[in-house]
């Protein structure tokens, strides 16, 4: 869309997003680096000099995999102060690698910071987590065991150990499934025409792209909306289907909006999962309320009618190697 209209467009990236995924269409420049390429190493002076040379106007997508596992925390940002857990002191080391980044790029440039997914950290380097953890997806997710009254036990009274974290104990997170705290992202705006501001309502991943054309001043037909202050929230629909779940019959599907968030699993006989958020807004107890179940049943998009159904494709082999699959 942006290279239509006369911008540069550039991609520098990471992980799983490879060249065979497709993504790379549209833009002029495209690489993708090396896991062991980041902003904590030498690359960083590669990204931060590419950003200050890029032909204007430019449209440039930087991936950061800096968070992702296993997590590396440098020695400078390696105490309490930084954090209380790894996650959160490898966080404030990439807070500054962030600022590096836009203080590379021309001024009155627009910019935007946007996560994909959150995770669990609190506990995740306990051993007695992972052993739990492991005994749990033994039965759950290759036996077909409704696990989910006992781990909803015992996140509950792990609640009180850790850092004030809306994780819970007996999850991962990546891929898993549908909490908030792992569907809750933040989006960052800031440049020339974007009033500092605040929405407070709930959006959808969808609205980032039609809210960063709005910004640039493009008009152009997207599937979400853009996101501003005062709107009211949005039906949310997502599905987990990690490779983690270890095969489709493991997903999940839910819908969040009227308070509450609505979970099944299609290819599962267990109940559906219901949950008030404000009576339990770290998701630790299912709801009994049958007029919510079905205010939210509702909204669900019938099975095959998904908005996220796609055709696999075929790098399973690549993605593999990157711990995907």
């Amino acid at each position: 869309m942006l290279g239509d209209r006369g911008y540069h467009t550039e991609g520098l990236v990471t992980g799983p997003l490879v060249p065979e995924t497709g993504v790379d269409r549209g833009f002029d420049r495209f690489r993708c680096r090396d896991r062991d390429e980041s902003m904590f190493g030498d690359w960083r002076e590669t990204a931060l000099d590419r950003l200050g040379e890029l032909p204007e106007p430019f449209a440039a997508f930087v991936h950061l995999w800096e968070l992702h596992e296993e997590i590396y925390v440098p020695s400078a940002y390696d105490s309490p102060e930084y954090g209380r857990t790894p996650y959160g002191r490898a966080l404030s080391a990439l807070d500054r690698e962030i600022e590096a980044l836009c203080d590379a790029v021309p001024e009155g440039t627009i910019v935007a910071v946007v996560g994909d997914h959150g995770e669990s950290v609190t506990h995740r380097g306990s051993l007695t987590r992972l052993a739990l953890k492991s005994l749990r997806d033994g039965l759950r997710y290759y036996g077909g065991v409704d696990t989910r009254g006992l781990v909803e036990r015992l996140n509950r009274y792990c609640e009180r150990f850790g850092p004030d974290i809306d994780d819970h104990f007996l999850e991962k997170g990546h891929g898993e499934n549908v909490f908030d705290f792992t569907t809750n992202v933040p989006l960052l705006l800031a440049g020339p025409g974007v009033e500092p501001a605040t929405v407070g309502a709930q959006g959808r991943q969808i609205d980032v792209l039609p809210t960063l054309l709005a910004a640039l001043g493009v008009d152009h037909e997207t599937d979400g909306e853009p996101l501003y202050p005062g709107m009211d929230d949005r039906v949310a629909y997502m599905r987990a289907c990690g490779a983690s779940l270890h095969r489709e019959r493991n997903w999940a599907r839910a819908v969040r909006c009227n308070g509450g968030k609505y979970v099944d699993y299609p290819d599962r006989d267990w109940p559906v999962g219901v949950y008030d958020l404000e009576a339990s807004p770290r998701e630790l107890r299912r709801s009994d309320d049958d007029d919510l179940a079905r205010t939210l049943r509702r909204q669900l998009p019938e099975r095959g009618t998904d908005p996220t159904d796609v055709e696999m494709l075929e790098i399973n082999e690549r993605l593999e190697d990157l711990g995907y699959l």
